[in-house]
């Protein structure tokens, strides 16, 4: 027997997992039967998952697909909108990807920190946890030693400018000036829509998708700037004058953000 092969036992490993899995999930198997560690599912055997037609209650028969005896466990429908995503080019699909990742970070490209530098997301991982942070351009760049400011936990600060949000959606001073500004602009929403609207937002905020959390910051805010007065902290939001009659329209009666509302209704 050569080392680390497991013959013996067909239903259990010597570790006590189930056969074909390591103490990590499944693993796969050299031809001499030997087991060689965790599988990696990568690129290419996920294409290849990807695109076994057995998986639509099919056969393959000297290079063609004929219907099979077993059923189907993929919804055709399901099939053809994967096969839409992997009909583009590798770069277009790239894009995309890195587009979406992106736009996760709430406040990317928009806080700045009190000597004017841009502050950046990133992340570091601890004993199996990823910690979100935002850093000064300089430690983004060159690392700690770079650095011009501390970083600052992400959550943290996300939650204070969001809770300025809800003030703003909440106040009635702020949706008086919003309406002003958006009824200046020749826009002929009314003050119970924007009301209404800016209600339906606050209701909906905790479960809208990263991305759309992140499209509507940066229609609602220019800039967020951290001050410094004295030992006191804190941050200072431009808000846009534009950019409300969007919001407005997405999330009055007949727009998206009702839908949302009924939905979670």
């Amino acid at each position: 027997m050569q080392p680390n092969c497991l013959h013996d036992n067909p239903a259990l490993t010597q570790s006590g997992h189930p056969a074909g899995w390591g103490s990590h999930g499944p693993t796969q198997r050299s031809p001499s039967n030997c087991t060689i560690g965790p599988c990696g599912l990568d690129k290419k055997y996920l294409h290849k998952l990807l695109r076994n037609r057995i998986y639509l209650g099919e056969l393959s028969h000297k290079g063609s697909w004929y219907p099979g005896a077993h059923a189907a466990i993929i919804d055709p429908e399901l099939w053809e909108r994967v096969h839409a995503v992997l009909a583009k080019d590798s770069h277009t699909r790239g894009v995309e990807t890195k587009t979406r990742s992106r736009t996760d970070a709430l406040l990317r490209g928009l806080l700045y920190a009190p000597s004017g530098e841009k502050m950046y997301p990133t992340y570091s991982r601890k004993n199996g946890r990823k910690y979100h942070y935002y850093v000064s351009k300089s430690e983004f760049r060159f690392g700690a030693p770079g650095k011009r400011y501390e970083r600052l936990p992400a959550p943290e600060i996300e939650a204070a400018v969001v809770a300025q949000i809800r003030t703003v959606l909440t106040s009635p001073e702020s949706i008086a000036s919003v309406v002003r500004h958006t009824q200046a602009n020749g826009s002929q929403i009314d003050e119970a829509s924007t009301v209404m609207a800016m209600g339906r937002l606050n209701d909906v905020w905790d479960h809208l998708f990263p991305v759309e959390r992140h499209r509507i910051v940066n229609l609602m805010i220019e800039r967020i700037d951290l001050v410094h007065a004295g030992e006191l902290q804190g941050i200072k939001v431009k808000w846009r004058e534009l950019g409300w009659d969007a919001i407005i329209g997405e999330f009055a009666l007949a727009g998206i953000g009702a839908e949302l509302v009924e939905v979670e209704g």
